[in-house]
């Protein structure tokens, strides 16, 4: 998933639900924070 959000460009996104009501792809909040956990773990 990180590897996918890196190809496209994307990332840095909140779990303050900002990101989800203006996203282009529909992208909910709980994909946000899966991506934002795994960032963390991955570091």
């Amino acid at each position: 998933m990180l590897k996918a959000m890196e190809d496209e460009g994307f990332g840095s996104c909140s779990n303050y639900r900002e990101c989800e009501s203006v996203c282009p792809k529909e992208i909910n909040v709980s994909a946000i924070t899966t991506m934002n956990r795994l960032l963390y773990r991955s570091r």
